[in-house]
């Protein structure tokens, strides 16, 4: 589920790269569009915080469809960077989302 509750998301969505996956399946949160998306929600990353997270994405008649999850955000020591664990379970489409969903994400992504 991309919400924390009925009302609202778990934060606004941060764009990532779902594919720039590490050993552990964890992915950066210091690419460009991400760190465009965090300073424009004014989101301060903090251990263990979740975020929505989504990726572009199209339908196969290229209509957009957004690829939608939610993961937890980790601190990666060694390199010294933050990085997301995608829960991979709650991606979803955005033409697969329930009514609920679909209309908190479209708000705040259009935010």
């Amino acid at each position: 589920m991309i919400r924390r509750n009925e009302r609202e998301l778990w934060s606004p969505p941060v764009w990532v790269d779902f594919m720039a996956r590490d050993a552990k399946g964890r992915v950066p949160l210091d690419y460009p569009g991400t760190l465009k998306d965090l300073e424009a929600h004014s989101i301060d990353l903090r251990i263990d915080m979740r975020l929505t997270l989504y990726t572009l994405d199209a339908t196969l008649n290229s209509d957009p469809d957004d690829l939608v999850g939610v993961g937890k955000v980790e601190w990666d020591g060694i390199k010294q960077r933050w990085m997301v664990a995608i829960d991979w379970r709650s991606l979803i489409h955005v033409s697969e989302m329930d009514e609920v969903d679909r209309t908190l994400y479209r708000k705040a992504r259009c935010a």
